[in-house]
């Protein structure tokens, strides 16, 4: 009797090591797929937080006042001041903001001036005839 009680202690001791190692199996693939989700998760909260961060970018330069056309008549000759001729007629000495080259400025140049300030902010890259066009289909339209 004692052999036959041995015999089942093994046998049920042999089971539940069995089970321990199928358990500890299923453990650690469970556990590679989480790490696995983890790192898609990781990757897709990155691209989300540079996705927000472009659009906050894009609402705050929206947010920005808004900008004047105007041609550049002179320019000094340190660059750092020029004259421009405004689209309803008034001539003004402006600065230029620091995001431009001032070298690039040049007389007949459309520029972009900052409402407020009347810095230049940009060069713009659009011709006499543009702006003639532009303002006729205004006229037509009025």
């Amino acid at each position: 009797m004692t052999k036959t009680k041995n015999r089942r202690k093994k046998e049920e001791t042999s089971k539940d090591e069995e089970y321990l190692i199928t358990y500890t199996r299923h453990l650690e693939k469970r556990l590679r797929n989480l790490e696995t989700e983890k790192q898609l998760l990781d990757a897709e909260r990155l691209r989300l937080e540079q996705e927000l961060s472009s659009l906050r970018n894009e609402i705050d330069r929206t947010r920005g006042p808004p900008l004047l056309t105007a041609v550049i008549v002179s320019v000094s000759e340190d660059k750092e001041k020029a004259t421009v001729l405004l689209s309803n007629g008034p001539l003004y000495t402006v600065s230029t903001s620091r995001k431009i080259k001032n070298l690039d400025l040049e007389p007949g140049m459309f520029v972009s001036l900052n409402q407020r300030t009347f810095a230049i902010m940009d060069i713009l890259s659009i011709t006499n005839e543009e702006i003639y066009f532009a303002k006729s289909k205004l006229i037509k339209d009025y």
